[in-house]
């Protein structure tokens, strides 16, 4: 190794360590994480969850025995539903890290190269993204390793690992791309936004192949067919030509996509446009008029929308447009956002009752959200429109969404735009309400009783997000005296 290469890999680690303590620091400093016996208890029951979920998982897969064949069905069936699963994780990372300005200003203002700055973030993010993967497939992995011993290693790394890699390669070449050509445009503020639509659509584009793939591969296991499908192309070049080859083949191929990845990548840090520009007149009419201007003006509000629309458009070309205003439930995610940076300092420190600042919020988001509801009802009517049961339950999805988000939002607070935050905090969401759902399940709750069970647990969530406003008012009076 050339001393100008260890210098390289000396100054990556060092940003590296840097932009790791940033995230950590703003991680743990507000919210619920700043508890030391929260943070534990919530590694605890993930761990928990997970040692349940390889359990059973192994004893459900268990009749496969140390068969081959079966488990190479069964691995590319887990990677084609895992393809949007890799997707839907990029494309969050890549919406949250696009607004993490305090850390890429950290990293900008550093005597490296812009490369080297490029790799630093790229390397976060791919982190993230490995990781979520990595726990998505952890069951049926776990089952593989304990039925067929070492060779799990082999079929794990040509079934799953590498396409996963070659995936966010590809993924993140695309992003670069739609980047270097906005720059090229004079419009790198919206690079950001850009992408994301596109990945939207690819998403989008996928999810309507997901069945059909499925199909394929069984069929094909079931009449001993040989054919390469292009979703699962690394295994079933491993299946016919080796594993050996194929791994090679594979790893060269990725080496060369990262490496475009890195001379396409934009050369230095663009500020993103995290708020598009709606004129709203009506924002210095009222407290309320001056929070749902955030959440209207909100990059995430467009681009959730625009996902929204796409996955209704699905629903009715699939002939489920009675519930096709299902998705206009995703746009609530812009509360996650705005309770850290949609409210002006000045607003805790002199205005507002905690009580008032949580109603001012839930009004401002379901001003905003209602209308976006009624459009995609509307996009959908050349399809026969939602049922009435199917409006229902959106707009209740909404307002359920919109308390949810909320709550997450005050609890895990989006401090300088941490992107780990976040993503934090929907995966702890999404490991409750799991054992939420285990626990109905178990219960056998059902008709008035589950209802009753949800209200209470909704108001539960109201009654902590005012807590928590109350504290952080607190805390910013005592800091301003």
């Amino acid at each position: 190794m050339t001393g100008k290469a260890r210098a390289g890999i000396i100054r990556f680690m060092v940003v590296s360590t840097l932009l790791m303590r940033f995230f950590r620091r703003t991680l743990i400093q507000y919210g619920a994480l700043r508890s030391e016996m929260v943070r534990w208890s919530l590694t605890a029951l993930a761990a928990a969850w997970m040692v349940f979920s390889c359990v059973v998982a192994y004893f459900f897969l268990r009749p496969l025995g140390a068969d081959r064949d079966k488990w190479s069905m069964m691995l590319d069936l887990s990677w084609v539903s895992t393809i949007p699963w890799v997707i839907g994780v990029f494309l969050l990372v890549k919406m949250l890290f696009s607004k993490a300005d305090g850390a890429l200003r950290i990293v900008s203002g550093l005597p490296v190269t812009g490369i080297l700055r490029g790799l630093t973030i790229k390397a976060s993010e791919m982190g993230v993204v490995l990781a979520a993967v990595t726990v998505s497939v952890l069951s049926i992995s776990v089952s593989l390793l304990l039925s067929t011993g070492v060779d799990a290693i082999g079929l794990a790394c040509l079934h799953l690992l590498l396409p996963a890699l070659l995936l966010y390669a590809m993924l993140s070449l695309a992003w670069d791309l739609i980047g270097r050509a906005m720059r090229m445009l004079g419009l790198p503020q919206f690079a950001s936004v850009t992408a994301i639509c596109g990945l939207v659509a690819m998403l989008v584009g996928y999810a309507m192949l997901v069945l059909p793939l499925v199909m394929d591969i069984q069929e094909r296991w079931l009449g001993g067919d040989d054919a390469i499908l292009w979703a699962t192309v690394v295994g079933d070049l491993a299946v016919r030509i080796g594993g050996l080859p194929t791994g090679i083949g594979a790893s060269a191929l990725l080496l060369a996509v990262t490496l475009a990845d890195v001379a396409v990548s934009p050369p230095r840090y663009r500020e993103q446009a995290d708020y598009l520009p709606i004129h709203c007149p009506a924002a210095g009419r009222g407290d309320i008029t001056m929070f749902a201007a955030y959440v209207l003006r909100s990059k995430d509000t467009f681009l959730e929308s625009i996902l929204a629309a796409a996955l209704a458009i699905v629903l009715c070309v699939r002939g489920d447009t009675g519930f096709a205003t299902l998705p206009a439930c995703i746009v609530t995610f812009t509360g996650l956002s705005q309770f850290a940076n949609g409210i002006v300092a000045i607003w805790n420190l002199h205005r507002g009752s905690a009580a008032y600042t949580y109603l001012c919020m839930i009004c401002s988001q379901l001003a905003v959200y209602v209308p976006i509801w009624l459009a995609i009802s509307l996009l959908t009517l050349p399809w026969g429109g939602p049922t009435p049961l199917g409006c229902l339950y959106s707009l209740a999805g909404i307002v359920a969404g919109s308390i949810v988000c909320t709550m997450l939002g005050i609890v895990f607070p989006m401090t300088k735009h941490n992107p780990l935050t976040t993503i934090v905090g929907l995966g702890s969401f999404a490991l409750a309400g799991t054992l939420l759902l285990f626990a109905i399940g178990l219960l056998d709750l059902r008709g008035p009783i589950l209802a009753v069970v949800l209200v209470a647990i909704l108001a539960a969530m109201i009654l902590y997000s005012i807590l928590g406003i109350q504290t952080h008012q607190r805390s910013m009076r005592y800091e301003h005296r």
